[in-house]
């Protein structure tokens, strides 16, 4: 699979990562391969075509790039696994074949209670889980206390326990968010001590909603019920 969109859009990431984009990519394929998605009945054309399809067609998979595989093709082979991956399950793992418990567990070494927290946060409720703890960015000195690596850029994430409310520490934290933003050209997002709960109040966004409105780092979550 490759992304067509210069620079990439985003969406191998998602179908890599989240459950439910490659359930819908399934079924919008059968679709166009003139199967219902719901029943499984063959359509046997297009809805506003004139002339039935019987292995392959112009409104399925002919193409004039193509032209070369015409007699190869054949809808009908893979509609049982794309039947199957509409409703298939998706287990993301990390980093050199790590599972997710693997995963969780490689961050929370050397994590302080807080940022165990977060972790436990994430993972009980489903978002994707950080590449790298504790990971230095080369050439700017700045050690964010969790790093994601996606197709869009890199992100630096910081949870800022009690001191970073002093005034001589929050002027490091802008010195450094400037640095990682306008030099490094990374995304930084911040979460306060004080957000750790879904009933937070105050100046400072709570952890779910810096995470929800961040999908394409975090992933949509688990559904909330």
């Amino acid at each position: 699979m490759f992304e067509a969109a210069e620079g990439g859009a985003g969406v191998l990431r998602r179908l890599a990562t989240e459950e439910e984009p490659i359930r819908k990519v399934a079924r919008q394929a059968i679709t166009l391969l003139h199967y219902d998605p719901d029943t499984g009945a063959d359509r046997g054309k297009a809805e506003h075509a004139t002339e039935p399809c019987a292995q392959a067609c112009y409104d399925c998979l002919l193409s004039y790039g193509n032209q070369w595989d015409h007699q190869s093709l054949d809808r009908h082979l893979i509609i049982g696994l794309l039947q199957e991956m509409t409703t298939a399950t998706l287990d993301v793992g990390g980093n050199a074949g790590e599972d997710r418990a693997e995963v969780l567990a490689r961050l929370v070494q050397g994590s302080n209670e807080l940022e165990k927290h977060f972790l436990h946060f994430l993972d009980e409720n489903g978002y994707r889980l950080p590449d790298a703890a504790q990971q230095t960015v080369d050439d700017f000195y700045v050690r964010p206390d969790f790093t994601f690596h996606t197709p869009g850029g890199d992100v630096a994430i910081f949870i800022d326990g009690p001191v970073h409310d002093t005034a001589h520490q929050a002027s490091k934290d802008k010195i450094d968010q400037v640095k990682l933003e306008d030099e490094a050209g990374w995304m930084v997002l911040r979460f306060h001590h004080e957000d750790n709960r879904t009933d937070a109040c105050g100046t400072h966004p709570s952890w779910r909603e810096v995470v929800t409105d961040n999908p394409s780092v975090f992933g949509p979550g688990k559904a909330m019920s």
